[in-house]
């Protein structure tokens, strides 16, 4: 969880660019998204256990469901802020066929 963030700034890096920057902000918004529901969760689960099993078919929907959502807002916010190609706009023409005789 803390590996894949510092792994792809150093790749990022490394490129030339340089605009790859972390802080304590950035390391303390991953801990509270990721490790702090995990930890709850773990934390919950003498209590829920047995209401989690009861509901598996509930609790299974609601988990693949905000997997998925999590996915789409990524996936359509890193879409919005890609900068227009210079060839999103022309047609193309399909190749020309040629007849065999």
């Amino acid at each position: 969880m803390f590996l894949t963030p510092l792994l792809a700034a150093w790749l990022l890096h490394g490129d030339g660019r340089g605009d790859v920057h972390f802080s304590a902000g950035h390391v303390a918004d991953v801990a509270v998204r990721l490790l702090l529901p995990f930890a709850l969760g773990q934390a919950a689960r003498p209590w829920a256990a047995g209401w989690v099993t009861r509901h598996r078919t509930l609790t299974t929907a609601c988990d693949r469901g905000s997997i998925l959502l999590v996915v789409y807002a990524a996936f359509g916010k890193g879409m919005t802020s890609v900068p227009p190609s210079p060839v999103a706009g022309r047609v193309s023409r399909p190749p020309a066929t040629v007849r065999q005789r």
